[in-house]
């Protein structure tokens, strides 16, 4: 709610999570933040990847973010634009 807030959507996490921790751990999170840093933005893999391109998701509004997984490969969309694309 405040434009300082941050968050973020975890998956690819190998088996169901023991401790509060497991899935920063042993997973990957899509970041939701308008931080200045390309590594934490939006959509950015968080401590994998920068961002391709820099969207707002601004405190308040609506925003969509779509994360395909094909295979070791993870795309990220965020309101219809490409931020991420990695594969492991």
């Amino acid at each position: 709610s405040k434009p300082t807030d941050n968050s973020g959507v975890y998956f690819r996490i190998d088996g169901r999570p023991a401790e509060p921790w497991f899935a920063v751990h042993r997973g990957y999170e899509a970041q939701i933040s308008n931080n200045d840093s390309t590594a934490h933005r939006t959509g950015a893999l968080y401590s994998f990847t920068n961002v391709q391109e820099r969207v707002d998701a601004p405190a308040g509004e609506w925003t969509t973010m779509l994360i395909t997984l094909e295979g070791p490969r993870t795309k990220i969309d965020v309101n219809g634009t490409l931020v991420t694309d990695y594969t492991e």
